[in-house]
């Protein structure tokens, strides 16, 4: 009778362990894609359990979604099972942008085993919102490095990915000029030069052109501002960051001071002697303003040279070769009023200044500056010499294979030169 009763126990517990396991809940494990988008997601909306939704011979069908997915707007999808777990809705057409989104599984979603979702699971995400892509001037080499220079009629452009409204953007647009100096620090105070906004003719939605009434400020920062809260035209989702760009035009046109290699008192090589002006210039806007003279002697003015290679190149550090100054000795540089620039402008004042050059250094190589090196003898290597009184070359054959490489490369040995001729 005992053990009778022992397996009736038995018998009752495994029943009530299944029954448990039979009732657990169905749970979303993962959902894609959420919050704000940018684009370059996968453009299907994703939905993973923690067990199978519907038979595996059911799987690969596509067809409309189930009745307990609801997405807000209605989404025009094609929905399938990827394994039996995970349901893939991939979209019939692009989806609009600037649209939110909510996707929604409904309590009482039922598995294959039979458990079911206790409470709605949701998730949102948000296409890509009106952005701004500022974009202006000329990029040009300054220094060390290149940077953008606006120019006194460039138009600045503003750029979309989704159609916007010209009006809707002249109302979130701000354009702002602020005084420059030649140290490139901005001041404070700001003024409102006068501009129009122009919708490009291909592009008419995305394409705009902020375009000043006359010129932009010489001397000037222009910063040009879409303030956030701009929508498009696909969704009513507005933008949610403003977007800036600061473009600067180039200074009124000055000298600023001497450059070059110096030695140590501070004299520089005339070789390598420059006039830094605070906008781009060339010789052939500035030669007839320029004037140089020793102290005590009369004013020379720079010999036209058309056929140099220097001429035309306009850049902010002219290079004073065509001066033909000497080493050590001191020289007065003028630049007259009506100097020009690249831009057109005038220099309004007249400017001198002092530049002592250092005597030059000794210089002997080969392949004077960018030499070039024919594939076709013979090979002609130009020899530099500068200050060198006397000198004895040694000649190495070099296999023409290896003539670029023993040219980098090059042995330098000092070697003892001849005694004097009487």
């Amino acid at each position: 009778m005992r053990s009778k009763t022992r397996r009736g126990a038995i018998v009752a517990a495994m029943l009530l362990v299944a029954v448990g396991v039979g009732a657990d809940e169905l749970a979303v494990v993962s959902t894609a894609p959420q919050g704000q988008l940018t684009g370059g997601e996968p453009g299907r909306v994703q939905v993973l359990f923690d067990r199978a939704m519907v038979p595996l011979s059911a799987a690969a069908v596509p067809g409309v979604a189930p009745d307990w997915l609801v997405v807000e707007p209605p989404l025009a999808a094609r929905w399938r099972w990827a394994g039996t777990a995970t349901l893939i809705g991939e979209p019939l057409a692009p989806l609009p942008r600037a649209t939110a989104y909510r996707v929604t599984v409904s309590a009482g979603a039922t598995a294959v085993d039979g458990a079911r979702l206790a409470a709605p699971a949701s998730f949102t995400f948000t296409t890509p919102r009106p952005t701004a892509a500022i974009e202006g001037g000329e990029e040009v080499w300054r220094g060390e490095g290149p940077t953008r220079v606006l120019h006194a009629a460039d138009p600045i452009e503003v750029r979309f990915e989704q159609p916007v409204d010209a009006g809707a953007l002249l109302a979130r647009l701000t354009v702002r000029a602020f005084a420059r100096g030649a140290d490139g620090i901005t001041g404070p105070v700001a003024s409102e030069p006068e501009w129009l906004l122009e919708t490009d003719a291909e592009r008419p939605l995305e394409l705009f052109r902020v375009r000043p009434l006359g010129c932009w400020p010489r001397g000037s920062t222009i910063e040009v501002v879409v303030r956030a809260g701009l929508a498009g035209l696909e969704g009513p989702e507005a933008s949610a960051a403003d977007v800036t760009a600061r473009l600067d035009t180039p200074l009124p046109l000055a000298p600023v001071r001497f450059g070059g290699r110096a030695s140590g008192d501070g004299a520089i090589d005339p070789e390598d002697a420059t006039l830094v002006f605070t906008a781009p210039t060339s010789w052939r806007d500035v030669a007839d303003a320029v004037t140089v003279r020793e102290p005590g002697a009369q004013p020379r003015p720079v010999r036209p040279r058309p056929e140099s290679w220097l001429w035309d190149w306009e850049q902010e550090e002219l290079p004073l070769h065509l001066l033909q100054l000497e080493g050590g000795r001191t020289y007065e540089v003028c630049v007259g009023a009506g100097a020009r620039d690249a831009e057109g402008g005038e220099q309004g004042f007249p400017w001198c200044g002092t530049l002592r050059t250092a005597r030059r250094a000794p210089r002997f190589y080969l392949v004077e500056a960018d030499g070039v090196l024919e594939l076709d003898g013979p090979h002609v290597l130009p020899l530099r010499v500068q200050n060198i009184a006397r000198y004895r070359l040694k000649h190495t054959r070099v296999d023409e294979d290896g003539l670029v490489a023993a040219l980098q490369r090059p042995q330098r040995q000092a070697l003892p030169l001849p005694a004097p001729e009487p």
